[in-house]
């Protein structure tokens, strides 16, 4: 019993130093903005597919088949990527700051390597996808308009798609960045051994 009354003596005369501070507040802000940007995403990309159908529908019969399997092409891409954006965003509304900072951190850290997933796998090949079909509208879109709509269509394509790249070259590192900086926010209140 001797043993048990030094270790207790021992633990509370122990110097605790600074507690770490656990900004439950701050982290929680920081998700909850986070969860704010996750919906524009599905949506822009839903109204996307809603304008290619449209514009499907609209065509008339002789070039509606010249159209369609790019069309459908283009929007069977971006709907495979809303898919995985869906997804993403469950698993993020699933994060609860409520539950244990270990599990919250396991949670954190499955949702990372699901955006990591998304973006260096996923996004890539939906870009290419959707790329390619876009460029096998060009025969049709030559027959049909004139040689001046057609060479605006061409190269604001071109514009279009490089600036899509260069503002996901942009928004890719700032959101993994967030996710690391909720990663460390745990890591530096130290509890993850509670």
């Amino acid at each position: 019993m001797n043993e048990f009354e030094e270790f207790k003596s021992k633990w509370e005369t122990q110097d605790l130093g600074q507690l770490p501070n656990f900004d439950k507040s701050n982290i929680e802000s920081n998700l909850l903005k986070f969860r704010k940007e996750k919906y524009w995403t599905p949506l822009i990309l839903l109204l996307t597919i809603v304008i290619l159908l449209f514009f499907l529908m609209i065509q008339p019969e002789e070039s509606f088949h010249l159209l369609k399997k790019g069309i459908i092409l283009m929007s069977v891409s971006l709907f495979v990527r809303v898919l995985f954006e869906l997804w993403s965003n469950s698993m993020l509304n699933r994060l609860e700051l409520r539950e244990a900072v270990s599990l919250f951190y396991a949670k954190l850290t499955k949702f990372e390597r699901t955006r990591r997933t998304i973006h260096f796998i996923i996004t890539p090949i939906v870009l290419i996808v959707y790329i390619l079909a876009f460029y096998s509208l060009l025969p049709a879109f030559k027959l049909n308009l004139s040689v001046g709509m057609y060479n605006y269509v061409l190269w604001s394509s071109v514009v279009v798609f490089t600036t899509l790249i260069v503002f996901k070259f942009i928004s890719i590192p700032r959101e993994l960045k967030l996710i690391k900086h909720l990663k460390g926010q745990i890591n530096e209140s130290n509890f993850l051994n509670e």
